[in-house]
């Protein structure tokens, strides 16, 4: 079974290349010491289980005007989260209640990036990569969008799909050609860091990239999948993609029973 690639350790391969840590948002292991760091120079920061996946746990930190921390997300059950801290031990309380949890439920601070559209809606972007006779191209590409206050753009958390180019057109306010200019930077950006993960993890063939959009149209990787889903793809009117990474699939999986077969 593939394994899902750790958040800390996504972090220090995403930064260890000049060129793909300048779209990563700083990020680090958590720590109450951290936590204030990152308060004092960001609006907003999350929070992020070392092992989580499909948007369970994170949490988005915030400061509100009367000194307390606003709380949106999720719990690691995946029920939603929505409370106020008076402090940052508070925050830390709700994450590690004790020495068990501080142990064996890690957690990494990761900048807040507001990746909205012009009317204020959560968006983001993800790009499916494949590796075909060694090299690694882009296989799909979509824009994702939710209805909700934490920002946390997940299918598993009532995200939808629709087309990249409108996402970028409509949503993001961009013209075409900044559309056309954005969409090659994350296919190059993407590419990148899969063959930067393939570098640490031979085994990995496939990348599902998350991506969101800062409000001057910079892409920024959010979190890198190692064994990504394609049902947003089906999401789509248009199922050429989908199609496509699934016959991508199905053609590495014969040619690995022939060779097994050898």
């Amino acid at each position: 079974m593939i394994k899902n690639i750790r958040k800390k350790k996504q972090a220090e391969i995403l930064m260890s290349d000049p060129m793909v840590s300048k779209y990563f948002p700083e990020s680090i292991e958590f720590s109450t010491e951290a936590l204030q760091d990152f308060m004092s120079r960001y609006d907003s920061v999350y929070l992020k289980p070392d092992g989580g996946g499909q948007g369970r746990g994170i949490i988005r930190v915030s400061k509100e005007e009367n000194g307390m921390y606003s709380l949106k997300g999720y719990t690691p059950t995946g029920k939603d989260l929505s409370i106020k801290a008076s402090n940052l031990r508070a925050i830390k309380e709700v994450i590690q209640p004790n020495a068990f949890f501080e142990k064996h439920r890690k957690y990494v601070i990761q900048q807040g990036i507001n990746s909205l559209s012009q009317n204020g809606q959560p968006l983001g972007i993800r790009v499916h990569t494949q590796k075909l006779k060694n090299n690694w191209v882009r296989s799909g590409i979509l824009g994702k969008m939710v209805n909700s206050e934490d920002g946390i753009v997940n299918r598993n958390r009532g995200a939808w799909a629709i087309p990249i180019r409108e996402l970028l057109t409509d949503y993001a306010g961009m013209d075409v050609n900044k559309a056309i200019q954005i969409e090659n930077e994350i296919t190059t950006i993407s590419i990148k860091a899969s063959q930067l993960f393939a570098e640490h993890y031979p085994w990995l063939d496939e990348c599902g990239i998350d991506i969101g959009l800062s409000q001057d149209g910079q892409p920024w990787i959010f979190e890198v999948n190692s064994n990504p889903s394609i049902a947003f793809f089906y999401q789509l009117p248009d199922k050429t993609m989908a199609r496509g990474i699934f016959r991508n699939r199905r053609i590495k999986k014969s040619l690995k029973r022939l060779r097994k077969n050898k």
